[in-house]
């Protein structure tokens, strides 16, 4: 098995390039989110259309999008030309204020003080922490809020546990993910520029046919991308899908969860 890195192990070199190459894949097969994590999100901020957010380590626009169908004007803010490619084509944009913008979660280029709301959704862990987090609390203004939103995997699911088992089997570098990290988010819980944060779990479930396993399987930056690598981890896939099929179908659990803390 693959060893897994800490979660004050800085970001891989090629933190920001590394899905260029999965992007297609990406924008295919990730999960979204729940309308109850969308609820949590923007909780008590007041009326959504009155609300700039910048959605960081934004990759195909997933949350962006979900975050502009409730009103907010978002700025997309990722550093990965295919994966903002992919975004600004999505079918599903018409009619959304999005704006994308190239930037990282060190460096978003954003004015200071120039938004209401900062999200991170599946994207902290590739980020230099203390640098992101005081980039964060530059660009929000007073009171804004810091949302960390994660989609983490249920091992307690067989079906689950058994992809999960699969993916670490067969990583061409160690996954880094948040159900191969210990809790990234905790750094919030007692920080200088922000209060302790409130964690918000929704359950949630993304139901696959055969393809869209092995497509959720090849979205991930540590999964072979062909040969005997891919051909291993292929048949272990089927194998479980053969296994906990129902009507044709597979469904990874997850928790959802949204980490939420106001800048001080």
């Amino acid at each position: 098995m693959t060893s897994r890195p800490s979660p004050s192990s800085p970001p891989p070199d090629n933190a920001t390039t590394r899905f260029g190459e999965r992007a297609s894949a990406y924008a295919a097969a990730r999960p979204s989110y729940p309308a109850k994590v969308i609820d949590a999100v923007l909780d008590g901020m007041g009326d959504p259309r009155g609300l700039v957010g910048a959605d960081v380590g934004a990759g195909t626009g997933v949350f962006s999008r979900l975050l502009a169908r409730r009103g907010v004007r978002v700025i997309a803010v990722e550093p990965n030309a295919p994966m903002r490619d992919e975004g600004r084509r999505a079918p599903d944009n018409a009619g959304l204020r999005i704006e994308w913008r190239e930037g990282a979660g060190e460096a978003t280029g954003l004015d200071e003080h120039s938004v209401d709301l900062v999200t991170v959704a599946q994207a902290f862990h590739w980020m230099r922490t203390e640098d992101a987090l005081r980039e964060f609390h530059r660009i929000m203004r007073p009171g804004g809020r810091l949302t960390h939103v994660w989609n983490v995997l249920d091992r307690t699911d067989p079906f689950t546990a058994g992809y999960c088992a699969a993916m670490e089997r067969h990583a061409v570098d160690p996954p880094r993910s948040p159900w191969s990290l210990q809790d990234v988010s905790g750094i919030l819980d007692d920080h200088p520029l922000f209060m302790a944060r409130r964690i918000t779990r929704v359950a949630h479930a993304q139901a696959l046919d055969r393809d869209g396993l092995r497509t959720r399987a090849q979205r991930a930056s540590y999964c072979p991308k062909g040969g005997p690598g891919w051909d291993a981890l292929r048949g272990e896939l089927d194998n479980l899908f053969d296994r906990f099929a129902r009507d044709g179908r597979v469904s990874l659990v997850y928790s959802s969860e949204v980490h939420a803390s106001e800048a001080r």
